[in-house]
């Protein structure tokens, strides 16, 4: 009797459990099916949001979605974006660089699950990199025998020498170092690394004997390219504007030269990596523009003859050209051509226009120098101007009390202005030789246009920290 009594308990038992578990289950199967399509996760590579367009925020649910427009999303603040749906995804693909150390807000409303028919919202937010920026303090491309530097300087922060060495001639960051031209003589260079301000100088295998020139960097793909023109110390060559490619994430790995499409020679007169991409443009000694890939065995794709390369639009693959007296953008991606408006006319003959960079095919900075007389003495007044979507205004002037203003250009991303100031005491020298060392570069935020702060030297480049 007890054994029965035991076995009607454990059956009751479990019997009570299987209806307890079949409830739970129909009450999570009923939750489930009134569930909306939760966020799970989200994925985008923001140190290279900031350097180049076409970055991917992926958003990830748990359940299919039905297709997602553009109006279903914001970015606060304001950036631009193309989006598409699949399956369980959202991709947010961001068509410009982003700005640097900036809180981003991607709000995406009315998703609904083709499973449940519920509909729900996402919100993902994420923080972009900061920046230091690199400048050039150099004596100029002859003078020999005390250091010229390459310093870093943080937003409020004091430069930092990160590399020092005679005769530099130009100099790019990849992979955490600073890799520079360093002038031994009239025919001879080198290439120079430096890890930063406590390491040795190091020198990276070229030619000897020859000159290394149009020094470039990608810090996205860790490549350096250079040029190389002159007959090695062996006299088993001579090279002609020769550009070679350095992975400077494996300095064990030999150089590799971008020859001709037949294998030969050829001569480089210009040449750019492409943002974002494992591919670079070239010009040639006839002045013909070819694209190509940086792995071995890419081809050359012609892309036309042009005077000159003018650069990229900022972290684009839009390619800003020169042909006789104008300017075209060549998209790379669709092979779309775009006349560009002529550069800035004052109409006035004493207001001359100087260098002009393009931010967008809407927005761009330009130099300006007006000229004035007193006692037939020449005064030059620069200036440099900002134009976005056809409304113009001077973020930056130098009287000649303050000196001269040299270059200008824009941060790798579009967000800042720059201006290289020759101070009013340098020698007139510098104004042609190339010197650097009794220059200024002062930063501008072109969203509001107030000058931030000034780096010592001139050649800034920005690199995401």
């Amino acid at each position: 009797m007890t054994t029965d009594s035991s076995a009607r308990g454990f059956w009751t038992l479990a019997f009570g459990l299987a209806g307890a578990l079949a409830l739970v289950a129909g009450i999570l199967g009923v939750m489930g099916a009134r569930r909306g399509p939760d966020l799970v996760d989200a994925t985008l590579a923001v140190e290279r949001a900031v350097a180049a367009g076409g970055q991917q925020l992926v958003l990830r649910g748990r359940q299919p979605l039905d297709a997602v427009t553009a109006d279903q999303v914001s970015i606060t603040p304001a950036a631009d974006f193309t989006v598409e749906s699949r399956d369980a995804q959202v991709i947010v693909r961001l068509t410009r660089p982003l700005a640097y150390a900036t809180d981003y807000t991607v709000t995406v409303t009315g998703l609904r699950s083709r499973h449940t028919g519920i509909h729900a919202d996402w919100t993902y937010s994420f923080t972009t990199p900061g920046y230091a920026v690199y400048s050039l303090l150099s004596r100029g491309p002859w003078a020999f025998g005390a250091d010229d530097r390459v310093v870093r300087t943080e937003p409020g922060g004091d430069p930092v020498t990160v590399l020092a060495t005679p005769g530099i001639e130009a100099y790019t960051v990849v992979a955490d170092m600073v890799v520079a031209i360093a002038r031994e003589g009239d025919l001879e260079s080198r290439l120079v690394v430096s890890a930063g301000p406590d390491s040795e100088l190091a020198t990276l295998a070229t030619p000897a004997g020859a000159a290394v020139g149009l020094l470039g960097g990608s810090p996205e793909q860790g490549l350096v390219g250079y040029t190389v023109t002159g007959e090695d110390a062996e006299g088993e060559r001579f090279y002609d504007n020769t550009l070679f490619l350095q992975d400077m994430t494996d300095l064990a790995q030999d150089p590799r030269e971008i020859a001709a499409a037949d294998g030969g020679e050829l001569r480089v007169t210009d040449w750019a990596f492409i943002p974002g991409t494992r591919s670079l443009v070239l010009q040639d000694d006839s002045g013909q523009v070819f694209l190509t890939g940086v792995d071995p065995g890419s081809t050359l794709a012609p892309l036309g003859s042009h005077d000159r390369l003018l650069g990229f639009l900022p972290g684009t693959t839009t390619l800003v050209v020169l042909s006789g007296a104008d300017e075209s953008m060549l998209d790379l991606g669709s092979g779309k051509t775009t006349a560009l408006p002529s550069p800035g006319d004052a109409g006035d003959t004493d207001v001359l226009a100087g260098n002009r960079t393009m931010i967008t095919p809407a927005e761009w900075v330009q130099q300006f120098d007006d000229v004035s007389y007193a006692d037939d003495v020449a005064r030059i007044t620069s200036r440099l101007e900002h134009t976005r979507d056809g409304t113009t205004s001077t973020v930056a002037t130098v009287s000649p009390e303050l000196g001269r203003l040299l270059e200008s250009g824009v941060s790798s991303n579009g967000q800042y202005a720059w201006t290289e100031i020759l101070d009013v005491s340098a020698p007139v020298d510098d104004l042609t030789s190339g010197a650097t060392d009794h220059s200024v570069t002062a930063v501008i935020d072109l969203g509001t246009g107030e000058s931030l702060f000034a780096v010592p030297g001139g050649h800034p480049l920005w690199v995401a920290e």
